[in-house]
């Protein structure tokens, strides 16, 4: 049963990462999805990965134009799969994976000939995306 939650939570937060890819929208299935793969393999000590979306919670009330609430309620339904420990290490792998994604960004465009430098948003999904499976491992 248990590769049967790790098949679900990795497919759909694949998914959740491609619909913010694509639309900078994470589709409304996939959240309940994830919280129902938590439950495949029920442990009561995993409720408490829920308060693992905490932070990101708070940054979305801080910067409201800039941090949608799916990126919260897609940490809340991870952190509920993977626990509170591990959700916190998920948010550190995915924040910092973000931050070199970033970078990494910023030297390509300060260094690309004729290029023009855009300020735009990236979608946060991919990277939580990432974390959490990451986080999943651990």
């Amino acid at each position: 049963m248990a590769w049967i939650r790790a098949a679900a939570f990795f497919l759909l937060l694949s998914a959740a990462a491609a619909g913010d890819l694509r639309n900078r929208e994470i589709p409304r299935g996939d959240i309940p999805g994830i919280f129902l793969a938590g439950l495949l393999c029920f442990n009561p000590i995993k409720l408490f990965g829920i308060f693992a979306g905490a932070p990101v919670f708070v940054l979305a009330l801080i910067c409201k134009d800039r941090l949608g609430f799916g990126d919260v309620w897609l940490t809340i339904a991870a952190g509920f799969v993977v626990g509170f420990e591990h959700g916190l290490w998920a948010q550190i792998i995915a924040y910092s994976s973000m931050l070199f994604f970033y970078v990494g960004c910023r030297i390509y465009r300060k260094y690309r000939p004729h290029g023009r430098v855009l300020n735009q948003p990236y979608p946060l999904a991919p990277f939580i995306s990432f974390g959490f499976i990451a986080a999943y491992f651990l």
